[in-house]
């Protein structure tokens, strides 16, 4: 099975490990234009990874959201009963 060397580089390059950059770059390689599981793992875990940055740099807006969601939810039910 082949590896597509561009992409290998290219992750590589921003500080994939090389074993998944290796993985990833060899499934796509010999995949029949389907993602394959290994890609669609690596891609949900980098995913992830992105959004515990977000949260440590102390991005609040997720955490405001979840705030005004009971408020609202409760000025539903009131007005609901009236």
């Amino acid at each position: 099975m082949g590896r597509k060397k561009d992409l290998f580089k290219e992750m590589r390059s921003r500080g994939v490990r090389k074993s998944v950059a290796r993985d990833v770059s060899s499934a796509l390689a010999g995949s029949d234009g389907t993602n394959p599981k290994a890609v669609r793992r690596a891609a949900e875990d980098l995913a992830s990874a992105v959004a515990l940055i977000h949260s440590e740099m102390g991005d609040a807006k997720p955490r405001r959201r979840l705030a005004a969601k009971k408020p609202a939810r409760t000025r539903k039910q009131t007005a609901k009963g009236r």
